[in-house]
C-alpha cells in the first residue's frame, strides 16, 4: 500500500537525514530529501592572517570543521567548543578532540553553556561561519567582555539542480539553516505555497523564515529527530490558520 500521509520536504541530503526520513516514512508520510545548499569552502584560508591570540574557538556547524582543520596549527593554544554532537563527531573524525560539546541548540545556547563552564571575560574568541554569519553571538559575547573574531570560512550557494518545480507541492518543509530557507523562498515565493507549513530546526532559522514571510512557521523545540517529529505532528493536528507566526514563546 502506498503511503498517503503528508508530503514532506526535508531540506537536507538523504545521507544527512536518514533517521528522520525513515521515522517519517514509518508513520505514513511521503518524504523527499532535497539539499537546499551547497558548501564552497573559502580558498584563501591558509594565506589569511589570523589573530595572534585565540583563547577560544567555537564551531557552530559541521561545515566549519574543514576550515578549522586547515587553520588549527596556525592558532595559539585554545579551548575548542562545538555546538553539538554532530559537529563534534565531524571534528573527531578529522583527528581533533573538542574540550566541550554543546547541547546542539544553536550559537546562543552554546555561548550560555560556554560561559557557565569558563569565564569569557577578556578572552579572544574565534567564531568561524558562513557568508551569512550572524552578529548575535558576537554582540552577546562582547557584552560579557570577550573580543570576537567572526570570520566567514565558507559560502552557501544554491545547488545547480534545485528548481522551483522540485520544491513545490509539499504540505510541510523542514529547514535546517537560514541559508536553506533563503534559497527555498528565492525560488518559490511564499505566495505560491500559502498552505505549506514551514518547520525550523531552531530560533535562528525561524527568525529568517519570519523575515521571508514563510507560511505557518513552527519551531522544533529540540534540534533532533524527536523534536522534528513532534513539530510535524503539531502541523498535522492544526489547521493552517492556527499555526502561529509569533515566535516569542518558542525555545530552540
Amino acid at each position: 500500500m502506498k503511503p498517503n500521509g503528508p508530503r514532506i520536504l526535508i531540506g537536507r541530503a538523504g545521507t544527512q537525514a536518514a533517521e528522520l526520513q525513515q521515522a517519517l516514512e514509518s508513520r505514513g508520510a511521503r518524504v523527499e530529501c532535497v539539499p537546499l545548499i551547497d558548501i564552497v569552502q573559502r580558498p584563501d584560508l591558509e594565506q589569511m592572517k589570523w589573530p595572534d591570540r585565540v583563547d577560544i574557538v567555537v564551531l557552530t556547524s559541521r561545515n566549519t570543521v574543514p576550515a578549522y582543520v586547515t587553520i588549527a596549527a596556525k592558532l595559539s593554544p585554545h579551548f575548542l567548543a562545538t555546538v553539538g554532537a554532530k559537529t563534534a563527531e565531524a571534528l573527531q573524525t578529522a583527528g581533533f578532540k573538542p574540550n566541550m560539546i554543546g547541547s546542539g541548540k544553536g550559537a546562543a545556547a552554546l555561548l550560555d553553556e560556554l560561559s557557565a563552564r569558563i569565564s569569557i571575560q577578556g578572552k579572544s574568541i574565534l567564531y568561524p561561519g558562513s557568508n551569512l554569519i550572524g552578529s548575535d553571538f558576537s554582540r552577546q559575547a562582547a557584552s560579557q567582555g570577550a573580543t570576537v573574531h567572526a570570520v566567514p570560512v565558507y559560502e552557501t550557494i544554491i545547488p545547480k539542480q534545485l528548481t522551483a518545480a522540485r520544491l513545490a507541492n509539499h504540505d510541510i518543509a523542514i529547514f535546517f539553516s537560514s541559508s536553506g530557507a533563503e534559497h527555498f523562498f528565492s525560488l518559490l515565493p511564499p505566495s505560491q505555497v500559502p498552505r505549506m507549513a514551514s518547520i525550523a530546526i531552531g530560533a535562528a532559522t525561524a527568525s529568517t523564515l519570519q523575515r521571508l514571510n514563510a507560511p505557518r512557521i513552527v519551531v522544533s523545540a529540540r534540534p533532533d529527530t524527536q523534536g522534528l517529529l513532534d513539530a510535524v505532528n503539531q502541523c498535522k493536528q492544526q489547521q493552517p490558520t492556527e499555526c502561529s507566526d509569533d515566535l516569542s514563546h518558542y525555545t530552540a
